[in-house]
């Protein structure tokens, strides 16, 4: 079986170096996590991938909606992060699970919202582009009025213009913790309504399924070693820097 899968990988590092270019991969920005090329948490794991991946790959940045049209017509031959609602079935593969997104919910202290039967009635504020699990989206009852950013939302839900705001704990998190009025929305990151796995997405092509495959095989190596640990359970992430090393 070892022998198999170094025959695999050697297979797949001739296969890319015979490509006619290097393969390009896309991502956006997200605040604390994508800042630009070379700062922000998934870009630290973009690369402690790309290390154990062995191909030399050119990242590009652009808007999240951008991107998901340059995969579409098939500029970027993958790109990071995406779950699995925006994924375009039919001519994509994807990786392993890379992280978690826990779906936090943030509201006004007087309004205490548990889980996702909660939102139903309410107007929620949301971030165009971005995934919130098809729980909450595909749910009729559930009110969802999408903003450019998290600080239009932190902005609208003080006016009380929206009820709460669905989101992550990092970005979504950044922007109220930023925000003068932080001490009058609450939050709490343990009780997620939703945890959502992340990864890449490729082309279904023999370079995407090569790279895809690849991939997942860095972040079987991640997770082996202690570097990148994932509990499905509570939603939690942790990327260990120093084990990398």
């Amino acid at each position: 079986m070892r022998l198999f899968t170094i025959l695999f990988f050697c297979v797949i590092c001739t296969f890319f170096a015979n490509s006619a270019s290097k393969p390009i991969i896309g991502s956006y920005y997200i605040p604390g996590l994508v800042i630009d090329k070379s700062h922000g948490l998934f870009i630290q794991l973009h690369k402690l991938i790309m290390e154990r991946v062995a191909v030399e790959s050119e990242l590009v940045l652009q808007s999240t909606k951008s991107m998901q049209n340059s995969f579409k017509d098939n500029q970027v031959l993958a790109y990071f992060p995406e779950l699995w609602e925006n994924v375009p079935k039919k001519n994509a593969v994807i990786s392993d699970t890379i992280w978690l997104k826990k779906i936090i919910v943030y509201t006004l202290n007087n309004r205490q919202v548990n889980s996702i039967k909660d939102l139903e009635g309410l107007n929620i504020g949301a971030v165009s582009g971005y995934s919130y699990g098809e729980t909450i989206t595909n749910n009729p009852k559930i009110s969802i009025d999408y903003a450019d950013n998290d600080d239009i939302n932190v902005e609208r839900l003080i006016k009380r213009r929206i009820d709460a705001i669905i989101g992550d704990q990092i970005s979504t998190q950044f922007a109220v913790n930023n925000s003068q009025f932080k001490d009058r929305i609450r939050y709490d990151v343990d009780k997620p309504l939703e945890v959502l796995n992340v990864f890449y997405v490729c082309q279904k092509t023999l370079d995407g399924i090569a790279l895809c495959e690849h991939i997942s095989s860095a972040i079987a190596n991640l997770r082996e070693n202690g570097i990148l640990m994932l509990n499905a359970s509570s939603g939690e992430t942790q990327l260990n820097l120093q084990l990398a090393r």
